[in-house]
């Protein structure tokens, strides 16, 4: 059956102007004409009916004959969206969790694709979000604060494919019946008091290894320098990312040997054969570096690094990491305007609290609430509204500069007016770019995942079990947003374009 248009008649009856508005597939049974329709549908040419076949399809409006082209059909799953009697609507709920089905996840794009998805490429790309969301989508929508979505007119039918991208993160479903004019709730989290208080199964969470049940799930590449007094391999680890994507050879997390001592078993390939290298650094999505235990001089590798982060990379330095935003020279004042920066500030101490004055802080302030009780520690108490409680943190940054972000700070509680110091900032880049000309993101982070690292990998991940802290948790909602796409963030985060 023929699709139906939809006409808006703009103007006076003498000199109408016309908009044509295509919905896209029809009223009714999308791909039908359905109850209500004020076409004939019956694919029977005759002269003065619309729909009827012809090549140029007659509507009499006002009196006038309109000659208009008829619409193309409608293609794929979209031919089985229908529109439902009373408001109602055909819907796809849920929550996203991170790999491992522990922690909601925010700002993730879902959305159900009519086509077949893209591959996902490695490697930086100069545009504000690296991974278009292919396939065509039909509806999306990103998660809240708590990783719900509600997806509206969606397809009906059987295997319908869902999508969840958050940056180059991409995790494929199919949902087994979609039923019509009704919501169609999927995942769930079962009580199991053995299980730290839940069953962590679910489909909707992301992908803990490449291709993992689709060919189209996809985790980013990263490259990982160790440290002897940190290990943000474990963290990554924490969040649910496989061991086995821990090698270069076909893995998706490659362990570089960094400096300060400790870091030996994890590689036999040395930091610095990827920092000062642009062909190294231009295979990896992220860059994260583990704190060494010391200010390590960066003035060779400064502009390679600042290259890649301008060229759309993202990167991630742990505490005497601040010597590449604070040490002079290349990149040069660029990067030492993002804030005040320090050396050997004296260790602060609670309270530390969430920065809310923009969208992404204020989600982020609502994410710690909800998840303290629920995923952490089923016995932990939320902190107050606004703070958050941390184990370990330095103090390498007073006041940030610009367009900076701080993300969780002590001192004064006034982050606008008042004088502080800073555990976590981000900014985008290149720095001196406006909003809509910059594509990377760097950020810096005095918080720390333990307070040591460089053992053997896996086996130095046993502190603290499976359990994320607060710190840690903070951590992991700030390591995806690392990942998420660039835009101006005094405004609510950007979906991924359509491809």
């Amino acid at each position: 059956m023929r699709s139906v248009h939809s006409f808006l008649i703009l103007g006076a009856v003498a000199s109408a102007a016309v908009v044509w508005v295509v919905p896209g597939c029809g009223s009714g049974t999308s791909g039908n004409c359905g109850t209500g329709n004020t076409f004939d549908c019956n694919n029977t040419p005759d002269t003065g009916d619309p729909g009827d076949g012809g090549t140029n399809d007659e509507v009499d409006l006002f009196g006038s004959d309109v000659s208009v082209d008829a619409a193309p059909p409608c293609q794929g799953i979209a031919c089985n969206v229908v529109n439902c009697n009373n408001g109602n609507h055909t819907s796809i709920s849920g929550t996203v969790y991170d790999p491992a089905g522990r922690n909601p996840l925010y700002n993730v794009y879902v959305y159900v694709p009519n086509a077949d998805l893209l591959p996902i490429p490695s490697g930086p790309v100069c545009t504000s979000c690296q991974a278009p969301a292919s396939g065509s989508p039909i509806v999306g929508v990103q998660t809240d604060a708590k990783g719900h979505f509600q997806l509206n007119d969606v397809p009906v039918g059987s295997s319908v494919p869902l999508v969840m991208q958050l940056g180059k993160f991409r995790k494929v479903i199919h949902i087994p019946t979609v039923n019509q004019c009704v919501d169609n709730p999927v995942g769930n989290r079962i009580a199991d008091p053995k299980n730290n208080g839940y069953k962590i199964e679910t489909i909707t969470r992301m992908a803990k290894k490449q291709a993992e049940s689709d060919p189209m799930d996809n985790i980013p590449k990263i490259a990982m320098s160790g440290g002897s007094c940190d290990a943000l391999e474990c963290l990554v680890r924490k969040i649910g990312i496989d061991d086995t994507e821990f090698t270069k050879t076909t893995g998706r997390v490659h362990l570089f040997a960094g400096h300060g001592g400790g870091t030996a078993s994890y590689s036999t390939d040395a930091y610095t054969t990827l920092w000062n290298s642009k062909t190294e650094l231009s295979k990896y999505d992220i860059v994260m570096n583990s704190c060494e235990c010391g200010p390590d001089d960066r003035m060779n590798d400064q502009a390679t690094i600042k290259a890649y982060v301008d060229g759309g990379g993202r990167f991630f330095g742990t505490h005497f990491h601040y010597n590449w935003f604070a040490q002079p020279g290349p990149p040069g004042n660029e990067w030492q305007s993002t804030a005040d920066w320090l050396v050997g500030g004296v260790q602060p101490s609670a309270p530390w609290y969430i920065n809310t004055t923009f969208p992404k802080g204020a989600s982020f302030d609502q994410w710690i609430q909800n998840i303290t009780s629920k995923a952490i520690d089923p016995m932990a108490v939320p902190p107050p509204k606004g703070q958050i409680t941390l184990t370990y943190s330095n103090n390498d940054v007073n006041k940030v500069k610009g367009t900076t972000l701080p993300w969780i700070y002590y001192g004064d509680s006034n982050v606008k007016t008042g004088n502080y110091g800073t555990a976590y900032l981000s900014f985008n880049t290149p720095v001196k770019n406006t909003p809509d000309k910059q594509c990377g993101r760097a950020v810096f982070s005095d918080l720390h995942v333990s307070n040591g690292g460089g053992g053997q990998f896996p086996s130095e991940c046993s502190f603290g079990g499976d359990i994320l802290t607060q710190q840690e948790a903070a951590l992991e909602f700030l390591f995806f947003d690392l990942s998420s796409c660039v835009g101006d963030e005094t405004k609510p985060p950007p979906p991924p374009p359509p491809n």
